[in-house]
């Protein structure tokens, strides 16, 4: 039986331990203990690169990530650093490595930052080479009371190689809210960081983190919400607001315009005075029963240019309910093609689903 580390959000575990057995195609019942921060070990009898390549293939709803754990290091005690000296012997000195900590439940100091460093710079000094943006192998330290969990996997066989991206986005500050790191996560798993979006509609845009996220990438957009945006952290842009009425026909001219936001409660988009293809992407996100949400993202579509692309969250009642999760994917299967559902590490009682309109 093989060891992995499990990367999943606990409310979902259950969907996502589903997940993991249908593409181990595993007949036994998972071991599993859930061990704190997302994490839960778990059994297989599954050989690890043929179980990563399943599941990068997969692209499964909830799981996050699975690794490969290669030891379990017992009295661990008050001091990390005494894993410097046996990761040594698990690293490859010919590959890059990078480390990532995660404490659960363990009274050692100092916070994980430190420590990655304190274990890495040793190794360094002992040849082996650190990159912390594109690395060989990742090393993934859970220290857990007396004990440290590791896992080892190559980058480019993970699914999603960072555990903890609460801590990478806490870092940044120049963002309206904690919306807008749905948005580029969002972007990330579903492959549109390197797409230019000409413009782009935002319904449902309030406070405006979706928008700065699509405006500072230098789109045009379109932003529909009856309540206020943070004008003011929309930064370096040219923002024209409109008091939107349902008889306006009129298509607004976004020639001098960076960001326009339609101050209006939108219940249908055949209210907006847009016709035909206009957006290379259509944003909801709006408080709203998923449904309904998804009823918008098909009138949506006739807004689209052929292969525009859609990013839409819907919010859950409960966690165990996932079957509202795939109506809603069926009913946008009617006007688009590759339809997902992803629950992204940011997203809180709600999943992410994307889709790309096809071609008449």
């Amino acid at each position: 039986m093989q060891q992995y580390l499990l990367v999943a959000d606990r409310r979902f575990l259950k969907h996502a331990l589903g997940e993991l057995a249908d593409i181990a195609e595993s007949a036994r019942k998972i071991n599993q203990r859930y061990i704190g921060a997302s994490l839960t070990l778990v059994s297989l009898e599954s050989e690890p690169q043929a179980l990563l390549h399943r599941i990068r293939q997969a692209r499964p709803t909830f799981i996050y990530g699975v690794i490969p754990v290669a030891e379990v290091f017992d009295g661990l005690g008050e001091d990390a650093t005494v894993l410097t000296a046996h990761l040594s012997k698990l690293l490859d000195s010919s590959e890059t490595f990078r480390i990532e900590v995660i404490k659960v439940g363990t009274t050692i100091e100092p916070n994980a930052k430190s420590i990655e460093v304190s274990i890495g710079k040793p190794l360094e000094e002992a040849g082996y080479k650190p990159d912390l943006s594109g690395p060989d192998v990742i090393v993934y330290l859970v220290l857990e009371r007396s004990r440290a969990i590791i896992g080892l996997a190559h980058r480019a066989d993970l699914y999603d190689s960072v555990i903890d991206h609460f801590r990478l986005e806490n870092r940044a500050t120049n963002r309206v809210n904690r919306a807008e790191t749905k948005l580029k996560e969002a972007f990330d798993v579903f492959g549109l960081l390197d797409k230019q979006l000409g413009i782009c509609l935002d319904i449902g845009a309030a406070p405006g983190g979706w928008t700065d996220f699509l405006a500072k990438r230098g789109s045009k957009v379109v932003a529909v919400d009856k309540a206020q945006l943070d004008y003011g952290k929309i930064t370096g842009k040219k923002i024209v607001v409109e008091e939107f009425k349902r008889e306006s026909k009129e298509a607004p001219d976004m020639t001098n315009t960076d960001v326009l936001h339609l101050k209006y409660n939108i219940r249908s988009i055949s209210e907006l005075p847009f016709a035909g293809p206009t957006f290379d992407l259509v944003a909801i996100d709006i408080n709203t029963e998923p449904l309904k949400s998804a009823a918008i993202a098909v009138e949506a579509a006739a807004l689209l240019k052929d292969g525009g692309y859609l990013i839409m969250a819907v919010k859950l009642q409960d966690a165990r309910d996932i079957k509202i999760i795939r109506e809603a994917e069926k009913t946008l299967s009617k006007v688009y093609s590759e339809v997902r559902a992803n629950k992204l590490h940011h997203n809180r009682l709600e999943v992410t689903l994307f889709g790309r309109k096809a071609a008449d």
